[in-house]
C-alpha cells in the first residue's frame, strides 16, 4: 500500500504551498524511504521549481507529473462542465471527480491510501500503510480513501459514466435526495457518500478502526456520533487523545483551519484594548449556517489577511515566516502552528469550544 495525494496548481507555487501544506508534511517527517508519500500533480506541474521538487524528495515526498494523463481523461469527461455555471469552480470540481480515474491508471491495481494534503496522521506512513492494508472505503468523506479492493475504482468509474449520461436518472436510481447545500450531485464527495450510503460502492473493514481510534473527518465535530456527555481531550507525550483513544488523524479542512485561525487571532489580541470586544467562546465558523456578526467580522478579517499575503507574495515573499501576524489565516501557517508546534490545544475545553458542554 502507498500513501498518495492528487493536487493541482492554479496560481503560483507560493500560493499553492500556502494551501497545500506539502512543506508541513516534510516537517512532520512521516514519510519514510520504505513508505514514501507520492503526490500526483494533475495540472500546473510546469510551475514547480526543480529545487522545490528536490527539497520534498529529500523528505521522501515524491512529486509526479500526471498532467498529460489528466488532460486525456478531461477530454473524455468534458461533459462534467455542464454541471456548473460560470464562476462555480467547474475546473476544481471536475478535477476532483476525475482524480480517481487518474489514480486507477497510475496505481495499476496496487493498493493505496489517498489523503487530502490538509490531512495529517499522528503515526508515520509505515504504521498507516500496515493499518489500512486490506481496507477499502472512506469514513464519510473522500478526504481519506483507502483502496485495497480495486472494485472501488471500477464502481466509481461506472457511476461517473452513468451520471454523465443522465444525472437525474442516476440520482433516482441510487435514491439520492440531495443535501442541505446542493440538490444535485456536484462533487466527488457528493457522489462517493451517496454511493456508500446506498451500498453501491465497496466499503470493507473501515469501521473496525473506530474501536481503537477516535476518527472524525471534521474536527469541529470530534466524535463519530454525539456522545450525550462531556468528553476529555488529553495530550499524552505529544500525542492527542480524546476519551482515552488516540486521534487517528487531524483533517484541517477549511472550516476547521478557519476556527483555529480565529482562536489564534483572539489569543494575539487578548491583551490589547480590543479584548473587551472579543468573544471567549467562538461561534460555529460556518457563515452559511450561522450568518451572524461574529462570522461576518472574521470573514472580513480573513479577506484582509489574504490581501496582505497576496501583496507580499507579489513582492517576492514565499516563506511562511515572511507573513508575520497576517499569516495565521493561511492553512500552511495554521497547520505548522497546530501540527508541528502542537499549539492551540486549549480550544478543546469548555471555556473555548464552540459547542458548549462538549469538552470538560
Amino acid at each position: 500500500m502507498k500513501v498518495v495525494s492528487t493536487v493541482w496548481i492554479p496560481n503560483s507555487v507560493a500560493d499553492f504551498e500556502m494551501h497545500a501544506c506539502l512543506s508541513i508534511h516534510a516537517m512532520r517527517g512521516a514519510a519514510t524511504r520504505h513508505c514514501p508519500y507520492e503526490v500526483f500533480v494533475l495540472d500546473g506541474f510546469e510551475k514547480l521549481p526543480k529545487n522545490y521538487i528536490s527539497s520534498l524528495k529529500a523528505q521522501n515526498i515524491n512529486i509526479h507529473d500526471a498532467s498529460k494523463l489528466t488532460r486525456k481523461i478531461l477530454k473524455e469527461y468534458q461533459g462534467l462542465n455542464s454541471f456548473y455555471s460560470a464562476g462555480q469552480g467547474a475546473h476544481y470540481e471536475t478535477l476532483c471527480f476525475i482524480r480517481w480515474l487518474v489514480m486507477k491508471e497510475v496505481m495499476k491495481g496496487d493498493s493505496f491510501l489517498h489523503i487530502d494534503t490538509d490531512l495529517f496522521f499522528q503515526e508515520n506512513n509505515e504504521f498507516i500503510c500496515n493499518l489500512f492494508e486490506g481496507r477499502t472505503g472512506t469514513f464519510g468523506s473522500p478526504c481519506l480513501t483507502s483502496v485495497s479492493n480495486p472494485s472501488w475504482l471500477l464502481q466509481y468509474e461506472d457511476a461517473l459514466a452513468r451520471m454523465l449520461v443522465d444525472r437525474s436518472k442516476f440520482q433516482a436510481d441510487i435514491g439520492y435526495k440531495g443535501n442541505e447545500f446542493r440538490k444535485d450531485i456536484s462533487s466527488d464527495q457528493d457522489l462517493v457518500i451517496a454511493m456508500e450510503s446506498t451500498g453501491n460502492i465497496v466499503n470493507e473493514h473501515m469501521s473496525e478502526l473506530n474501536q481503537a481510534f477516535q476518527i472524525f473527518v471534521n474536527p469541529l465535530w470530534p466524535y463519530a456520533s454525539p456522545p450525550g456527555r462531556k468528553i476529555r481531550y488529553e495530550d499524552r507525550g505529544g500525542r492527542d487523545f480524546i476519551d482515552g483513544k488516540p486521534v487517528l488523524f487531524w483533517h484541517l479542512q477549511n472550516n476547521c483551519a478557519d476556527y483555529i485561525s480565529r482562536y489564534v487571532c483572539l489569543k494575539n489580541y487578548s491583551s490589547s484594548w480590543l479584548s473587551s470586544y472579543l468573544p471567549q467562546r467562538l461561534c460555529f465558523p460556518f457563515i452559511q449556517l450561522e450568518p451572524n456578526a461574529e462570522n461576518f467580522a472574521f470573514q472580513a478579517l480573513r479577506d484582509l489577511s489574504w490581501r496582505i499575503i497576496h501583496q507580499k507574495q507579489a513582492n517576492g515573499s514565499v516563506n511562511i515566516d515572511d507573513f508575520g501576524s497576517e499569516g495565521f489565516f493561511a492553512r500552511t501557517w495554521i497547520s505548522r502552528y497546530f501540527i508541528i508546534q502542537r499549539q492551540g490545544r486549549e480550544i478543546f475545553t469548555d471555556n473555548y469550544w464552540w459547542e458548549a458542554g462538549l469538552f470538560e
